[in-house]
């Protein structure tokens, strides 16, 4: 699966590492505001300081959101079972979107009863046996 322009820009670093800076960001933003609106002079110096914190609080949050949800996020799984055949609905009968081998990575987005709904490789979506597939967290 091809990861989104957003998670290549952020690969720099993982969610975790953008959870931390975020959090520095915040309260070192939370604190210089504290410093202009309360110090006796209020110079440019800590209005400049905050914007640019709360600026890398949003971006860190940003960052932290799309590496959790993207290619690699909540929902990544691998097929286990041999030969998988995703369908366009939750039917045995139904057509056939894409027969997939054992090892493929999808991507899961929702689960109805013992189906799950998954974004196959090539761009394509389906429904597949939820006892299929095996969900990972990377």
């Amino acid at each position: 699966m091809i990861p989104s322009r957003w998670e290549q820009l952020f690969a720099v670093a993982n969610e975790n590492q953008y959870a931390v800076t975020a959090a520095i960001a915040f309260w070192t933003g939370l604190f210089s505001i504290a410093v202009f609106i309360f110090g006796r002079r209020r110079g440019r110096s800590a209005v400049a300081l905050s914007i640019l914190s709360l600026s890398i609080f949003g971006t860190a949050i940003l960052a932290s959101y799309q590496l959790g949800h993207g290619k690699n996020g909540r929902g990544l799984a691998i097929v286990t079972g041999e030969n998988i055949e995703a369908r366009l609905a939750t039917a045995d009968n139904a057509n056939r979107v894409l027969t997939l081998p054992a090892g493929s990575e999808i991507k899961i987005i929702s689960q109805r009863g013992d189906w799950i709904y998954a974004a196959l490789p090539n761009s394509l979506r389906g429904w597949m046996p939820a006892n299929s597939a095996e969900q990972v967290r990377l």
